[in-house]
């Protein structure tokens, strides 16, 4: 049997830009289907190449292909209202997306009380969606706790996802599991508890999650970013609170990562904001030796650089790399040489053709 599932994930603190080299590997796979386990802390962008601009919390990004099958798997965390609302947009509405969309029964519901429990206890950065407390709910088997199979109105989507995505593997067809945030917030081999998300963003949680043996994997991609962001620490004043998102290392201001790469002052600023809350993101230098650790506890084997264009702004949009950059060209190769794993994509800009595939 070929193996035939890729897994893509994020090796630092989240937005690493997974939308943008989700949604080039999918349109260049063309894959069969995608399976994820989101919860709504978590948004993923993918721009196409018209500029068509799509953002999930809910669905797989992989859905920018027509062909694709798009699995919820039995981790995922689901606020209905976040969820319908990218079924209208996206797919047309629940009788156009039936026979598209498929949702696992025991996928978790958020519900107000979860918002609430974490507005009240949490210090730690959070988007306070709820997800952390709704996964608590399900460990806990609370008796108020929803899943999916208790709501009528989504019982035409339900389905043994982990089956379904099986058997397609079984059969030869090809897939990928998109793992959301990054690993660096995961709650046990993270960069630092309690300033964490509520389970691992790994590939080993997300096949656990969605129910898939790891003998069918054939690429794992670990997506990083020139100057890893973490969340703003001003997030949560929005809702009558304190937290503090964490440590990232070394923080920088954009305005010096501006300076580096040549960018007039602003430029990078106004554009990084978080997906969910639209807070403006904090800033680091990377810190090597973690991606180091990172590469060694998921197992990936094809790198994925996002910003480079803020090494150097000058090689914003480029798609060859022989015309990067030896500035550019530098960071990668000591990426390279420092975890030993393949820089295969490089992203260049926000849209799906602004990616230099050194694997063709």
């Amino acid at each position: 049997m070929e193996r035939s599932l890729d897994i893509i994930l994020d090796l630092c603190f989240g937005s690493c830009g997974k939308g943008l080299i989700g949604g080039y590997l999918a349109t260049k796979h063309k894959y069969d289907f995608a399976i994820e386990s989101y919860g709504v802390q978590a948004g993923h962008t993918v721009i196409k190449q018209d500029g068509t601009k799509y953002v999930f919390q809910q669905l797989p990004q992989a859905l920018i292909n027509d062909s694709t099958k798009l699995y919820i798997g039995a981790g995922a965390v689901i606020d209905l209202v976040q969820l319908e609302n990218e079924v209208d947009q996206y797919l047309g509405g629940k009788e156009k997306a039936k026979g598209r969309l498929f949702i696992h029964p025991r996928a978790s519901v958020i519900q107000q009380t979860h918002r609430d429990w974490e507005k009240e206890n949490i210090r730690s950065g959070s988007t306070f969606k709820g997800v952390g407390a709704a996964s608590a709910f399900k460990v806990m088997r609370h008796p108020d706790h929803k899943l999916m199979h208790d709501i009528r109105e989504w019982s035409n989507f339900l389905a043994d996802t982990a089956e379904m995505a099986c058997d397609d593997l079984e059969q030869g067809k090809t897939g990928i599991l998109e793992i959301a945030q990054g690993f660096e917030l995961g709650i046990n081999h993270g960069f630092q508890y309690p300033h964490c998300t509520s389970r691992e963003c790994s590939p080993m949680q997300g096949l656990s999650d969605n129910g898939i043996p790891p003998k069918h994997i054939r690429d794992i991609y670990g997506v990083i970013r020139t100057y890893p962001i973490r969340i703003s620490n001003d997030m949560a004043k929005s809702d009558g609170g304190e937290a503090y998102s964490g440590d990232g290392g070394k923080e920088i201001t954009w305005e010096e990562v501006e300076q580096r790469a040549g960018a007039p002052i602003g430029t990078f600023s106004s554009k990084e904001l978080t997906t969910v809350t639209k807070k403006l993101r904090r800033v680091f230098e990377i810190d090597v030796n973690r991606i180091k650790r990172a590469v060694k506890l998921t197992g990936v084997n094809k790198l994925a650089v996002n910003f480079i264009q803020y090494i150097n702004y000058d090689d914003a949009g480029i798609t060859q790399y022989d015309q990067l950059s030896e500035k550019s060209k530098q960071y990668i190769e000591m990426m390279e040489r420092e975890t030993g794993i393949p820089v295969v994509l490089i992203g260049t800009g926000p849209r799906n053709n602004q990616v230099i595939d050194r694997s063709i």
